[in-house]
């Protein structure tokens, strides 16, 4: 059975017509995707900005759960889908994510902690996933 790594952190959504600081400006340390995922218990609730595009959204009782195909930001905080893409991370938050606003192959950024892992079924696999 194949494992996927996946990063699993805790989201700051914002509906300002501007960017939020914590999207607009990258963290002093700009955590990258490789790092987080080759030693998560290191980087534990450090702050984060990563993006992608949107893969699947589970909406749950208390929570919601975004899952994102991972790609590096440029410089302005958008997703480089020019470049590869590194593997996949989730997104957990308390808010409601609308289904029609976080639409599959959406691309987002996002904001956050990285919070550790747990293990999700990606399709018909188990993976780990970091939260």
């Amino acid at each position: 059975m194949k494992t996927i790594s996946l990063i699993v952190f805790s989201l700051l959504l914002s509906a300002c017509s501007s960017l939020p600081p914590a999207i607009e400006d990258a963290p002093l340390y700009d955590l990258s995707y490789k790092e987080a995922s080759q030693n998560t218990a290191k980087f534990r609730e450090a702050a984060i900005r990563w993006g992608g595009v949107i893969v699947e959204v589970d909406n749950e009782q208390n929570f919601s759960l975004m899952q994102v195909l991972y790609y590096p930001l440029n410089s302005y905080g958008r997703p480089m889908l020019d470049q590869p893409s590194e593997g996949r991370f989730v997104v957990k938050t308390s808010e409601f994510l609308e289904p029609t606003i976080y639409t599959k192959n959406s691309e987002i950024t996002v904001a956050g902690q990285l919070k550790g892992d747990i293990e999700r079924t990606i399709g018909k696999k188990k993976s780990c996933i970091y939260r």
